[in-house]
């Protein structure tokens, strides 16, 4: 009984072992295709590459501001 107990726990860990990379790999996959979409925006509007990730924050040069970008993601 001990045994089967243990080897439910051991399938069920890396079941949910499986399911948290799943989760940090969509994570990661959201925040690349966010950058990836605000340096086009970025590229269309100016016709240049930006120097820095700041830049895609917040571009005052027009009456609007224009966010190509809502926030900095971490990068891990």
């Amino acid at each position: 009984m001990v045994a089967a107990a243990g080897a439910g726990l051991a399938a069920y860990a890396e079941s949910a072992s499986h399911a948290a990379q799943r989760e940090k790999e969509a994570e990661l996959l959201f925040h690349g295709n966010a950058y990836q979409a605000a340096i086009a925006s970025y590229y269309k509007k100016e016709q240049r590459w930006p120097h820095s990730l700041e830049q895609l924050l917040e571009d005052k040069r027009y009456p609007m501001p224009v966010r190509h970008l809502r926030r900095l993601y971490p990068i891990r």
